[in-house]
């Protein structure tokens, strides 16, 4: 497939798939699916039980957020970060993203339809000479205060994934430990911003350090 971009007066738009080929490791067979469709079914595998004491509205920004983080990642992997080859995007386990075609739920829905083509991207220029820099959106459990750099874990320099405060991590005041790889977005940090009145529109800015939220269209 050739990445491709579109530009209009105004802002970008950048392309994101159609369609996901994940691999079924249990049958070793390549599936093809919808992007909405795989995300939906993405999002409640990946998001886990982080919905104790929020409200209805807390618990779809949170989704929501976790929604287009997801995106973005399938996006980036099938455009860019072709680990697993030519034959597939993505396959369904921890390896890439957690899909389930058989596991997802309403909030999961709403989240993916609401956000349908939004994915996080660093975004300068100004009209018909717009530069869009696709975002790896990279996302994990809990940080215990502080995310941390792609650098210090996989030794390379991106400008979008580096080490943040995360102040409404519950953890935060435990022992220090990160469950997960600790780079990007962290669920537990994303469930407290919500829990304190944050948008996905602040939140996703804050892990992908200068991205903003852009709407793509489909290729």
């Amino acid at each position: 497939m050739v990445l491709k971009q579109i530009f209009n007066t105004a802002g970008p738009t950048p392309y994101v798939p159609t369609n996901i080929k994940v691999l079924r490791k249990a049958t070793n067979t390549i599936e093809t699916v919808p992007l909405e469709t795989y995300i939906s079914r993405v999002i409640p595998g990946e998001i886990g039980d982080k919905m104790g004491g929020k409200t209805v509205e807390q618990i779809k920004e949170i989704y929501r957020t976790q929604a287009i983080a997801a995106r973005g990642y399938a996006t980036y992997s099938t455009y860019f970060d072709r680990k697993h080859g030519s034959s597939y995007d993505v396959c369904d386990s921890t390896c890439c993203q957690v899909y389930n075609p058989n596991l997802t739920n309403s909030y999961a829905t709403t989240a993916t339809n609401d956000t349908a083509k939004k994915i996080p991207a660093l975004v300068s220029g100004s009209p018909y000479n717009w530069n869009i820099k696709y975002v790896h959106a990279f996302f994990f459990n809990s940080c215990s205060g502080n995310t941390k750099s792609c650098k210090d874990v996989w030794g390379t320099d991106v400008s979008y994934l580096v080490s943040v405060s995360c102040p409404y991590d519950p953890t935060k005041y435990a022992i220090p430990a990160t469950d997960g790889h600790g780079v990007g977005l962290c669920q537990d940090g994303t469930a407290g911003y919500v829990t304190n009145g944050y948008l996905y529109t602040d939140i996703l800015p804050h892990y992908y350090t200068g991205a903003s939220v852009v709407t793509g269209t489909y290729n």
